[in-house]
């Protein structure tokens, strides 16, 4: 068993199953619903690439989920190699405006589909999205919003504007996207008025 990665309520670890394929087996606190979390994983799967969940339960004092290992490289992995990012690149952005379409179309937000979750081949082509521990439901998760106003790396911030056809509440949104834009475009929009904000920007 090969340990990947470690947090304060998470441990993520490589292992290999009986029938000697490698898996990844995700140790969580206890208080974790991995029911919930397995349960988007495999909805999210038949629209999406996903690793396919083998198991899940409650061990001892600790939460797990088994599932698919994704051999490829995230895309934090990419911008480093290269000393740039790479999620702004517009075959990588087709794709990430795919994902959120999909999801969007069966009701569920990611809430972290940042580059350092998103699994790429050589080519920069998609071979999995991971890490769906904050998923939830569509209608009440405002990615949009959380995501404008989160303190991340400006790179994180490439794909937020991929998110405002799918958001919830478009009203809330727009009023939002519109705060960040020079004075002189907002007095435009407002004599348009918000309803017009939606049908072209939205």
């Amino acid at each position: 068993m090969r340990k990947h990665q470690e947090t304060e309520t998470t441990a993520i670890m490589s292992a290999a199953m009986a029938d000697g394929e490698t898996c990844i087996l995700k140790l969580h606190a206890p208080s974790v619903d991995v029911e919930k979390i397995s349960g988007i994983m495999q909805r999210a799967r038949e629209v999406v690439q996903v690793p396919k969940v083998y198991r899940y339960g409650y061990s001892g004092n600790c939460a797990f989920i088994m599932m698919e290992f994704i051999g490829g490289y995230n895309l934090d992995y990419w911008s480093s190699q290269l000393g740039e990012s790479v999620s702004a690149d517009p075959h990588v952005i087709q794709q990430i405006q795919n994902i959120v379409c999909k999801l969007a179309s069966i009701g569920i937000s990611h809430n972290d589909l940042y580059p350092r979750n998103i699994v790429v081949n050589k080519k920069w082509e998609i071979l999995a999205v991971v890490d769906w521990d904050v998923a939830g439901s569509l209608d009440v998760s405002q990615e949009y919003i959380r995501r404008k106003h989160c303190n991340l790396e400006p790179y994180c911030h490439d794909w937020d504007f991929l998110f405002l056809a799918s958001s919830p509440d478009k009203f809330i949104t727009a009023l939002d996207w519109m705060n960040h834009l020079p004075v002189s475009r907002r007095h435009v929009i407002m004599q348009r008025g918000l309803v017009s904000v939606e049908r072209d920007f939205l």
